[in-house]
């Protein structure tokens, strides 16, 4: 399964990498802001998206509503902190598949992680 991280933080990114290798994921793309992860969206092919709400340039929830309008039905995991509860529903009416609050530790992200692919719209033969 192909990850895309998508995080401002270099050090969440890699922290986010270390729990999902523990978890026996190994193929990442990472990128910084939301622009960058639509063009990796068009340029490689990604099972899950685990993109930060927060970011320069273009944030998760606009990554995500960019996503859902060009029919990418990829299933996306949005990170939000604690603050912004608020933003978990909006992420899930914009098509979110799950979202987790900040902090996590790597079980919880496992949950989130099996949430957002059992909620992802099954591929059309």
């Amino acid at each position: 399964m192909r990850i895309l991280l998508v995080d401002d933080s270099p050090s969440t990114r890699l922290v986010l990498r270390d729990m999902l290798e523990s978890m026996g994921y190994n193929d990442f793309v990472e990128v910084a802001d939301g622009i960058d992860a639509a063009r990796a969206m068009e340029q490689e092919s990604i099972d899950l998206v685990v993109s930060d709400w927060r970011m320069p340039n273009m944030d998760g929830i606009t990554l995500l509503k960019t996503l859902r309008a060009n029919g990418n039905d990829v299933p996306v995991l949005i990170v939000i902190t604690k603050a912004e509860r608020c933003h978990a529903i909006a992420a899930l009416q914009a098509g979110a598949s799950s979202y987790i609050i900040k902090p996590f530790d790597s079980t919880t992200l496992a949950e989130r992680i099996r949430q957002a692919l059992a909620n992802a719209t099954p591929p059309t033969t």
